[in-house]
């Protein structure tokens, strides 16, 4: 039962008797500083280089980012610094190592000697036309919690062959420990290479349900001429494809 009300001041008041917690109007003291600012009062070369590699990963940034003239001038009126664009290199191969391995811990942990299924889906880069494959494993904890994760995101380095994207798999398979007697099923859009892959390895295959239905939608807009239009000249006729 609630027998008073706690406004402000008896939340500090509770806070230093309980919590010894000093007031928030104190200064932070020289430790906490330290931990803040890397010592000296002034925010750490190796805090902001941080932030900026978690940066880059969550935005895609290229590393040159640290070394832009722009980027360089903001650093500089902030009177902050970074490494350059080399060691932030290293370090977001350190990251993803860590990650990686993590990763591992996780699936050993939780997949166990379950059965699992993945889905894989290839492209090629815009400009280089390198071609790329990611992967996703989907599989159920024994406490029926569904689990989606990322494997990975490479390029194969060689023409996109059925062969090729074979050996990918079992690449990745091989770094994260996964057994392919496991694997229930592989889940792709209609790629001849994708179906290819899949009999090599000879496991079973699902069609990628988004995909199946985004080719019937582009069929019937082209038998009615839709194909060619604008979706502003498109949409307000849609009832009529159905």
């Amino acid at each position: 039962m609630v027998t008073a009300c706690i406004g402000p001041n008896n939340l500090v008041d509770h806070m230093k008797r309980v919590h010894q917690f000093q007031s928030i109007n104190s200064q932070p003291t020289s430790e906490q500083k330290k931990a803040f600012f890397g010592g000296s009062g002034a925010i750490s070369k190796e805090r902001t280089t941080k932030a900026l590699v978690r940066m880059i990963i969550r935005d895609l940034r290229p590393f040159s980012v640290s070394e832009a003239a722009g980027f360089t001038t903001f650093l500089t009126d902030l009177n902050l610094s970074v490494e350059g664009r080399t060691k932030i290199a290293t370090r977001i191969e350190e990251m993803f190592k860590a990650c990686r391995e993590s990763l591992r811990g996780f699936l050993r942990s939780f997949l166990k000697d379950f059965l699992f299924s993945i889905s894989v889906d290839g492209w090629s880069t815009s400009v280089r036309k390198t071609p790329m494959y990611c992967m996703t494993i989907h599989f159920l904890t024994d406490e029926f919690e569904l689990v989606c994760l990322p494997l990975a995101v490479q390029s194969i380095d060689v023409s996109k062959t059925a062969e090729a994207v074979k050996e990918w798999i079992r690449k990745v398979f091989k770094t994260y420990s996964l057994n392919l007697e496991r694997l229930l099923c592989l889940t792709s859009d209609e790629a001849s290479v994708e179906e290819c892959a899949t009999k090599l390895l000879k496991c079973y295959r699902v069609p990628c349900a988004p995909h199946r239905l985004s080719n019937v939608v582009k069929t019937a807009f082209e038998e009615v001429g839709f194909s060619s239009r604008s979706k502003d000249e498109v949409l307000p006729r849609v009832p009529l494809v159905q």
